[in-house]
């Protein structure tokens, strides 16, 4: 891992108010009960995340969505795909047939001209 400049930067500089990391994991292959599909493009970020970009959280609170390990915030278009009741806060998915992420927010979908999906 890199020299922590972001947090470094965020205690020496008064200029800079927030930082946050982004992480990209490519593919990943995501279970839901029986279900299995291989998606591709998700990113991996800190909490400060909301405090940064004007996302807005459909459902969750931004303050607290991804303070928790195992935490996931998916977009809404994700959310009904893999909960198409609508109630997607609470729920689970497996990645790579290894770690459990529970679901703390579903948010708008970003904008298809943004370079971050």
């Amino acid at each position: 891992m890199g020299y922590p400049w972001g947090q470094a930067a965020k205690d020496e500089l008064p200029e800079v108010e927030e930082r946050c990391r982004f992480l990209s994991y490519g593919q990943v292959l995501v279970n839901k009960g029986n279900e299995q599909y291989l998606e591709e493009g998700g990113l991996f970020t800190d909490a400060s995340v909301f405090d940064m970009f004007s996302w807005k959280l459909l459902q969750g609170n931004p303050a607290n969505a991804l303070t928790e390990p195992n935490s996931l915030v998916l977009n809404e278009t994700l959310a009904r795909k893999y909960f198409p009741d609508g109630n997607a806060i609470g729920q689970t998915l497996l990645f790579d047939n290894q770690l459990q992420y529970k679901v703390t927010g579903v948010m708008a979908d970003v904008p298809e001209n943004s370079h971050l999906f």
